[in-house]
């Protein structure tokens, strides 16, 4: 049987975009072994019961906040739940609740940790043959020049995309990090949290590739929940914080 991979998928009122999510997952079912962790991040819509229904299709794990806690809290909620129910040989992978990220994607990313021999798959905006759709051009230019700083600054063989939230790693690599970082191994509260995992990774040499993205934000529905700005700020204070604590 192929390894189990456990999703990680962090969600704060996403109930108009997450069946459609879960209705490709279970298109999957055949190619994947598939158990979807869903971190509700205190969603006040119906986030929580779209989630339930699906669970008699594909496997279900909810964990609950109460009250919104922040991308970086509900990433490492998944990721310390992922780590408790995961085999040794399986994958953890994480993406976003709002249907931007296409799960047959995970096919290519495990078929790279499987031929390359790689700890860690980001599908990455700036790679030959990735597509973006919907994203406004200010965004994509803000986007190539934080990767750049980083690529400069903190360089991690393989990787040229440290903010995108889709991954796929092995749950031996995420063991690794949890016995080293412990509570902290997210401290951002936003979304800076994703670049802050990368950079954990390159403090424990864990290896990384990349495949192109396929990002669908013409999908989503409802407003954005980024703060452009201040994810800006956190994300290279952050850059310019671990070249000083390293």
């Amino acid at each position: 049987m192929n390894p189990s991979i456990k999703v990680i998928i962090p969600a704060f009122n996403e109930a108009d975009n997450i069946a459609s999510l879960f209705e490709k997952f279970i298109d999957l079912k055949q190619k994947l072994n598939l158990h979807l962790i869903v971190v509700d991040d205190g969603s006040q819509d119906d986030t929580i019961k779209v989630s339930e229904t699906f669970a008699s299709q594909i496997p279900i794990t909810l964990v609950k906040h109460q009250q919104n806690q922040g991308l970086g809290v509900t990433l490492k909620d998944g990721l310390i739940k992922a780590n408790l129910i995961c085999d040794p040989g399986d994958l953890v992978a994480i993406m976003d609740g709002d249907d931007t990220h296409d799960p047959a994607q995970l096919l290519s990313m495990q078929a790279l940790i499987r031929t390359e021999g790689l700890d860690l798959i980001i599908a990455s905006r700036f790679r030959p043959g990735a597509e973006i759709y919907g994203l406004r051009q200010w965004r994509k230019i803000l986007s190539y020049g934080a990767a750049l700083i980083f690529i400069i600054l903190r360089p991690i063989s393989g990787v040229r995309d440290y903010t995108c939230g889709y991954r796929l790693m092995k749950a031996s690599s995420l063991r690794l990090l949890i016995d080293r970082f412990g509570d902290t191994l997210i401290t951002e509260s936003g979304f800076a949290a994703t670049a802050q995992i990368l950079l954990r990774c390159r403090a424990l040499k864990i290896s990384c590739g990349e495949i192109p993205l396929i990002l669908h934000y013409d999908r989503k529905k409802g407003v954005s929940k980024m703060n452009i700005t201040r994810t800006i700020r956190r994300t290279l204070s952050l850059c310019y914080t671990d070249i000083f604590q390293s």
